[in-house]
C-alpha cells in the first residue's frame, strides 16, 4: 500500500510540475507578445523624431537661403538708389537662390548716343 500510495504522490507531483512549467510558458508567451508593440512603438517614436530633425533642418536652410537672397537684393537696391543716373523706383530687385533678377525700364542710352 506504500508503493500505491508512492506512485499516487510522484504522480500528483508529476502533474502538478507540469501544471505550473504549462504557466510559466504561457507567461513568457504572454510577456513577450507585450514587448512587442512596446518594440513597435519604440520604433515609430524613433522614426517620427528623425525625420522632425531632418525638416527642421529643411526649414532653417530654407529660412537662410531666405534671409541670404534678401539681404542681396537689399544690397543692389542700395546700390541703385546710390547711383545718381539710375532712377530706382523704377527698378524692381528681386532675389531667389543668390541670382539677382533685374525688372524695369531705364534710358536708351544707345540712342542718344548716335544721334550725338
Amino acid at each position: 500500500m506504500l508503493d500505491r500510495a508512492s506512485l499516487i504522490l510522484g504522480l500528483a507531483l508529476s502533474a502538478s510540475l507540469a501544471l505550473a512549467a504549462c504557466e510559466r510558458t504561457d507567461q513568457s508567451a504572454l510577456r513577450s507578445d507585450a514587448k512587442k508593440p512596446a518594440e513597435d512603438t519604440g520604433t515609430a517614436a524613433r522614426n517620427a523624431a528623425r525625420k522632425l530633425e531632418l525638416d527642421a533642418k529643411k526649414a532653417a536652410h530654407t529660412a537662410l537661403q531666405v534671409a541670404g537672397d534678401t539681404a542681396i537684393a537689399a544690397r543692389v537696391k542700395a546700390t541703385l538708389l546710390a547711383e545718381k543716373n539710375v532712377k530706382s523706383a523704377d527698378v524692381g530687385v528681386d532675389a531667389f537662390q543668390v541670382r539677382v533678377i533685374l525688372r524695369g525700364t531705364g534710358p536708351d542710352t544707345l540712342s542718344k548716343r548716335s544721334r550725338a
